[in-house]
């Protein structure tokens, strides 16, 4: 590999450029869950999920979600209690829809 780098310069800015991103990823991840909000995270990581799948209907459960965002499920649970009385999302079993 260090010869590659060496020989081919297209070669090591390949790298350099994938070894770039993923580190940018690291950081931008590291900085959401060390300065946004858990609300902010929980809306973030919904809409993002919804984008994903192509569907408003994310079957996640409570449990599920905090463990993806590294926070408990009561804490979960009242964040997203509090989006449904704001007309953000409808909670159904098993199932989170972003309005």
């Amino acid at each position: 590999m260090n010869e590659w780098q060496l020989k081919y310069p297209s070669w090591n800015a390949f790298l350099i450029q994938t070894f770039r991103s993923r580190y940018d990823e690291l950081l931008g991840s590291f900085e959401s869950v060390a300065f946004d909000p858990v609300e902010k995270r929980v809306m973030t990581y919904l809409a993002n999920r919804s984008r994903q799948e192509g569907t408003d209907k994310i079957a996640i459960s409570h449990q599920q979600l905090a463990y993806e965002l590294g926070t408990t499920r009561v804490v979960i649970s009242r964040i997203l209690k509090s989006f449904e009385q704001q007309g953000k999302v409808m909670l159904l079993r098993g199932y989170i829809r972003l309005k």
